[in-house]
């Protein structure tokens, strides 16, 4: 889930997801409407407020496909605010919900105990990349140690793995091969800070208090 910290970079991306290829039908005349309605002082202002919401393009992503959905049920084709504020609306979100929790209260204990993982190993290694086997090893210590009820299947535990990458809370590191590479070995980086993440924890209904004390716990240190 990668986080901007640069609106302007950020409404740039929207804009190039908004457009159409150069060999699309019509994409001369509807990349110039989206690149003068972006121009528009209240269209600017509505992105900045989701931008202020939801730093992740994955959100923004979101709100630009359902608007465009919208557009077509209707068989609109101007871009309007209207348009964009009913995306929004669809989201399920207000701007003044907390997104990242929300996201983070549909994941199941065994997601979130990978995260606690990931957030540990960054600890320990100062953020260096990680792949899969590093997070399986660290969640089975604690699975172990403290809760021994939750599944440790490989296949089970990869599932959530993969739900997570869909998710963007992890993503490939940037540069590194990967064809022909086993995903399990696959380098990767964080895109959830951890203030965040132990903050929509603490949110989280009904949570484990084992899995509290794992995300709050400073003094963990790696088994080898």
């Amino acid at each position: 889930m990668l986080l901007f910290s640069d609106f302007a970079e950020y409404y740039k991306l929207t804009a190039r997801l908004l457009k159409l290829d150069e060999d699309a039908e019509d994409s001369t005349t509807w990349n110039s409407h989206v690149e003068a309605t972006l121009k528009k002082k209240e269209i600017a202002k509505f992105f900045n407020k989701v931008f202020e919401f939801d730093k992740t393009i994955t959100f923004a992503k979101r709100v630009l496909y359902l608007t465009l959905l919208n557009m077509a049920e209707k068989n609109e084709n101007e871009l309007s605010l209207a348009h964009l504020e009913a995306g929004l609306e669809a989201t399920g979100c207000t701007l003044s919900s907390d997104p990242i929790a929300s996201t983070i209260r549909d994941l199941s204990i065994l997601e979130i105990c990978l995260l606690i993982a990931i957030k540990h190993i960054g600890e320990i290694y100062d953020n260096e990349p990680f792949n899969f086997e590093m997070v399986y090893h660290e969640f089975i210590k604690f699975k172990r140690r403290k809760f021994s009820t939750l599944p440790e299947e490989r296949s089970v535990v990869f599932k959530c793995w993969e739900n997570l990458l869909n998710l963007e809370f992890i993503l490939p590191k940037a540069g590194v091969r990967t064809q022909g590479q086993q995903l399990e070995y696959i380098l990767n980086s964080f895109h959830l800070p951890s203030a965040v993440l132990s903050k929509s924890i603490e949110k989280y209904p009904n949570c484990p208090t084992e899995v509290l004390q794992w995300c709050s716990s400073s003094l963990h240190t790696l088994e080898h």
